[in-house]
């Protein structure tokens, strides 16, 4: 119970001086490369930096979970003969 309400206290106070943070200081992201250019503010550049590496790293669970085979352990079938061996 402590922990959590620790948690919520510490995100509260991070989203509160992020939010203080874009208002007082906007920033400015300027990329170019040959006669094309982007520009954005910080943050934007932030969040859109943190949907692709969400993005990735969905896709690579997906990939992982769905094209990689799994080991299968199971114990193995014990007939009635063997058990008569042992």
């Amino acid at each position: 119970m402590r922990r959590t309400l620790l948690i919520a206290i510490f995100t509260a106070l991070l989203g509160g001086l992020m939010v203080w943070q874009m208002n007082e200081n906007i920033g400015y992201i300027l990329i170019s490369y040959g006669n094309y250019s982007i520009d954005m503010s910080l943050w934007v550049f932030f969040l859109i930096i943190s949907t692709l590496a969400v993005f990735f790293v969905v896709l690579r669970n997906l990939i992982r979970f769905f094209f990689v085979p799994r080991k299968i352990y199971s114990k193995p079938h014990v007939t009635s003969e063997d058990s008569r061996h042992e």
